[in-house]
C-alpha cells in the first residue's frame, strides 16, 4: 500500500482542521445553525483529565456540562444525551457508577434525559464521549458576530484555567514526593471552576426577555 504524502501545514489547531473539514466535506456536514444539532465532547485520561485530582463524579458531571455548554451557545436548547465509556480492568463496576451519578445529577440539574448508554473495553484507561441533542428555543436566535459589534461574555474569564494550573502544580509535587499532601487552601472557588462548573442558563431569559441574539 503506497504511503500516504505528509501534511506540509504546521502549527493550526483542532477548530481551524475541523472548520476547513467542513468545508471541504460540506455536503455531508449539517449546518451549525439548523434548528436542531449535536454537539460531542470527548475526554481521554492523561489528555483531558487526570484521576490523580479529578474525583469520577465531577468528571461525569463536567463531561456532561462541557457537551450541553456548546448547544446553549447555538440559541438551542438541550434535550438529550448519548453516552459512550471506555474502561479499562483497572476499572471496577462502582466507578462506573460514580461516572454515571456525576452525569446523573447534571441531567437532573439541566432537565437533560440520557437516550442511549455504551460501555467499551479501553487499553489506554478511560475515555468517556458525550453527545448532546438540541432542540431550537423559543425566542432565541443565533447571530454571527460583525467586525463592528460589541462582544460581551459572561462569568470570570480564566478561573477554571487557573484552577487546573494549581491542581497541575500540586500533582507533579505529590508525584515527585512520593505522596506531599497539595496545598490548595484558599482556591477552593477556581479549583471548583475546573472540577465542577455551571452554567448560568437564567441568562437566556434574560435575552429572550430584551431581544437580544446569541453570537
Amino acid at each position: 500500500m503506497p504511503e500516504k504524502e505528509e501534511s506540509k501545514k504546521e502549527g493550526f489547531g483542532k477548530y481551524i482542521l475541523i472548520n476547513e473539514l467542513r468545508e471541504k466535506y460540506a455536503d455531508v456536514f449539517d449546518d451549525p445553525g439548523s434548528e436542531s444539532s449535536v454537539s460531542d465532547t470527548l475526554y481521554l485520561e492523561g489528555i483531558h483529565f487526570s484521576l490523580v485530582y479529578f474525583p469520577l463524579q465531577h468528571l461525569g458531571y463536567k463531561a456532561v456540562v462541557d457537551s450541553i455548554a456548546d448547544i446553549y451557545c447555538r440559541s438551542l436548547i438541550p434535550a438529550e444525551l448519548s453516552i459512550s465509556i471506555g474502561v479499562s480492568t483497572r476499572f471496577k463496576r462502582e466507578d462506573i457508577e460514580n461516572i454515571i451519578e456525576g452525569m446523573s445529577i447534571a441531567c437532573k440539574r439541566y432537565d437533560l434525559k440520557i437516550s442511549s448508554l455504551d460501555i467499551s473495553s479501553s487499553l489506554t484507561g478511560l475515555a468517556l464521549s458525550v453527545a448532546s441533542h438540541g432542540k431550537k428555543a423559543n425566542g432565541l436566535r443565533h447571530e454571527t458576530p460583525k467586525e463592528t459589534d460589541l462582544i460581551c461574555v459572561t462569568g470570570d474569564l480564566g478561573a477554571a484555567f487557573l484552577g487546573l494550573q494549581l491542581l497541575e502544580r500540586e500533582r507533579k509535587v505529590f508525584e515527585n514526593t512520593g505522596g506531599a499532601q497539595p496545598k490548595l487552601e484558599g482556591f477552593e472557588y477556581v479549583i471548583g471552576r475546573q472540577l465542577k462548573p455551571d452554567l448560568n442558563t437564567g441568562l437566556l431569559d434574560q435575552l429572550k426577555k430584551e431581544g437580544l441574539g446569541i453570537g
